[in-house]
C-alpha cells in the first residue's frame, strides 16, 4: 500500500496509511498539517519548512515525513506557521486593492475626450 502514496493521494487514503513513506510532497505536508497545498511555499520561503536536499528553485520539493509529524503536534509552530500564512494572504489583498484606482478617481471617459480633442487641434 506504502508504494501507492504519490501525488495524486486523496487527503483520507494519506490519513489512514498504517505508516507513511519517508518523504512527503506539498500535497500530502499540506494535508498532514491541515492546511492548503498552496500555503507551503510560503511557508518554505518564510524557513518554517525545510524542503530535503537543496532543491533548484522550480523544483518539486520533499519534506521528511517524521519532521512534518513532529511539526503537526508542536502548537507554538503551528501558530506561528498560521500567523504566517495571513500575513501573507493580507499582504496580497492589500496589493490587489491598491493596484487599481478607486472608481472616485477614475473619470469619464466623455470627460477626458474634449481634452484630447482640444489637445490634437493644437
Amino acid at each position: 500500500m506504502i508504494n501507492t502514496i504519490h501525488a495524486n493521494v486523496s487527503v483520507s487514503s494519506l490519513l489512514m496509511v498504517p505508516r507513511l513513506p519517508g518523504r512527503l510532497d506539498a500535497k500530502g505536508v499540506a494535508v498532514l498539517l491541515g492546511m492548503q497545498e498552496l500555503d507551503i511555499p510560503v511557508l518554505v520561503a518564510a524557513k518554517m519548512l525545510q524542503p530535503l536536499g537543496k532543491p533548484k528553485k522550480n523544483a518539486v520539493k520533499y519534506f521528511a515525513a517524521s519532521e512534518i509529524q513532529r511539526l503537526s503536534v508542536d502548537e507554538k509552530w503551528l501558530a506561528k506557521a498560521t500567523q504566517i500564512i495571513c500575513d501573507q494572504w493580507n499582504r496580497k489583498n492589500r496589493n490587489k486593492h491598491q493596484s487599481f484606482p478607486k472608481p472616485d478617481s477614475l473619470s469619464p471617459l466623455s470627460e477626458s475626450l474634449p481634452d484630447a480633442a482640444q489637445s490634437l487641434a493644437e
